[in-house]
């Protein structure tokens, strides 16, 4: 007994080894503190869901419109080697869809205040011919490579994207079924992460339950707490009887 508890705790301190960077499910009904962009919200803005012509997983979400329009949140540098981003996105029209990513930025400074060390996007590109979504890694020689892997953009439902980032690789995510992956490319750890372009579009995009964390629960280890905790009640069930 003394053995499975020892695995559980140790089980458990991997699962709560994941923290949270940044975070914003815009129910506020407006961007939290910390948003910023070099060149003003632009055409970023956080609206109210009707179901009809604004869309949002609860009551608000953000939306980047057909001009060129971008939000940015500045966070600490993941210590672990791993950052993980993630976003749930509605598209509303396809084809075309527009240019519209979720990324994570690496800067020598914070908010662009230092050089540019490279960008991991992933989103819907319309300067190549394909229903898939799109990811990037801007100074890797990775620039709108489709997501092969993964499923076609869908229209008029929310999905969820993800970008995980580690010392060698970027490994880009669609309902958490993984669709590609390709070299980090430059050092640099990811310190923005950003909605929306700097480029115009030709759709608009919407954006909800953002976060960015620096770990996630490894499959063996939720193996291993999973194992422990069914052992445990096999045995409570013995003793009853």
């Amino acid at each position: 007994m003394r053995g499975l508890f020892a695995a559980m705790a140790l089980a458990a301190v991997g699962v709560s080894q994941a923290a949270v960077l940044f975070s914003d499910d815009f129910e506020s009904g407006s961007f939290s503190s910390g948003w910023y962009s070099p060149t003003g919200f632009g055409s970023a803005a956080v609206v109210a869901g009707n179901g009809t012509t604004n869309y949002s997983i609860d009551s608000f979400a953000a939306k980047v419109t057909t001009a060129s329009g971008q939000a940015r949140h500045d966070f600490t540098p993941s210590t672990t080697g791993l950052t993980v981003a993630e976003t749930w996105v509605y598209v509303d029209t396809y084809p075309p869809q527009g240019r519209r990513y979720m990324s994570l930025m690496s800067y020598s400074g914070t908010q662009s205040t230092g050089t540019l060390q490279n960008i991991w996007a992933i989103g819907t590109f319309n300067g190549t011919a394909s229903n898939k979504w799109f990811a990037r890694v801007a100074f890797a020689g990775v620039n709108w490579v489709p997501l092969t892997g993964g499923p076609d953009v869908v229209t008029d439902q929310w999905v969820k994207l993800a970008i995980h980032v580690d010392d060698t690789n970027a490994k880009f995510f669609i309902n958490d079924v993984q669709a590609g992956q390709f070299a980090r490319g430059a050092a640099g750890a990811p310190n923005v992460f950003r909605i929306g372009d700097s480029l115009s579009s030709t759709h608009d995009m919407w954006y909800d339950n953002a976060m960015v964390t620096d770990a996630v629960p490894e499959p063996g280890t939720m193996l291993v707490l999973g194992a422990g905790l069914a052992a445990l009640a096999r045995r409570r069930r013995a003793k009853k009887s």
